[in-house]
């Protein structure tokens, strides 16, 4: 609904470092959400664009998932990147809505989907374009689990 110059556009979608400390932040936005973070001390390379997405992804699970929906995120460390799970008990998406998700950008639920909000297939490029993977699961034994791995933040070392 705000409009935003070109300028701001931009450097949203510079990359920076995101401390993992910002799944905290988001967590405190909603009731019945539970953080783990194996290593607080490590920082995502992102963009904005990244709180966007995690935030979008947790009131995902609150709006589509039914009544009495928890979240569970969790991170850790592999190797050079941070693997974020946003899990779920919520009523699940099938593996056919699943497709559809990154096919389109769309809002499940809808008997004709509407282009809304920032969309998972654009959360999906996104994280492809820093680098990252993306993938929506099943969650045992109800619910659904998105994955997301982003690479470490790491300080250019200057010679």
């Amino acid at each position: 609904s705000k409009l935003r110059s070109s300028s701001e556009v931009y450097s949203s979608l510079k990359t920076q470092s995101i401390p993992i400390t910002i799944l905290n932040d988001i967590s405190k936005l909603f009731d019945k959400v539970s953080v783990k973070i194996k290593n607080k001390k490590v920082s995502i390379k992102g963009n904005q664009l990244v709180n966007f997405i995690l935030f979008n992804i947790v009131e995902n699970s609150f709006t589509h998932g039914g009544e009495n929906v928890e979240v569970q995120i969790s991170s850790e460390v592999v190797d050079d990147a941070v693997i974020i799970e946003i899990s779920d008990n919520g009523i699940g998406i099938s593996e056919e809505q699943r497709k559809k998700i990154f096919t389109q950008i769309s809002t499940l639920g809808e008997e004709e989907p509407l282009p809304k909000g920032i969309g998972l297939n654009l959360a999906r490029t996104t994280i492809h374009s820093l680098g990252g993977k993306f993938d929506i699961k099943e969650n045992d034994p109800q619910g659904t689990v998105v994955i997301i791995e982003l690479p470490l933040f790491k300080e250019k070392v200057e010679e």
